[in-house]
């Protein structure tokens, strides 16, 4: 029964120290893993707007990122962006994307502003429309919007 107290007081001590390595005896027994580099971003402006965002909110770690917003950027390649994990809310309006498609990949993502981005297809704007939650929401490109 000690053993079994012992085991989980040991257990619950290290669910805590997650961003932390941890020795026993001189040997690794747990290693956070290690935090992504923006290098991974495609495009420079939104690498930009990622450091920026991350500065002002004093985060260490892309993926603990919840929104974002960088409209009127230069943005058109989203590549990358997958990095961002926890992203709910992408403001990405008046930019130059062409593609999505790198937004299917963000699990967390609720809400999306593609305003002024009229080089989109609609059918891959209602494509990430689908794979939001209910309750998300899509603001479209103008084109997209009027149909």
């Amino acid at each position: 029964m000690a053993v079994r107290i012992l085991l989980l007081a040991a257990a619950l001590a290290l669910s805590g120290c997650q961003r932390y390595e941890i020795t026993l005896n001189e040997r690794v027994i747990s290693r956070p893993p290690p935090v992504p580099t923006l290098a991974e971003l495609a495009d420079e402006a939104l690498a930009t707007c990622v450091r920026q965002h991350l500065h002002d909110r004093r985060l260490g770690d892309p993926r603990r990122l919840r929104a974002l917003v960088c409209s009127h950027a230069g943005i058109a390649d989203l590549r990358g962006i997958e990095l961002l994990s926890g992203l709910q809310t992408l403001g990405l309006a008046h930019n130059a994307l062409t593609s999505l498609t790198p937004l299917f990949r963000l699990p967390a993502l609720r809400r999306v502003d593609l305003r002024g981005n009229d080089e989109l297809t609609c059918a891959e704007v209602d494509a990430l429309a689908a794979r939001l939650p209910e309750g998300g929401e899509l603001l479209p490109p103008e084109a997209c919007a009027r149909r």
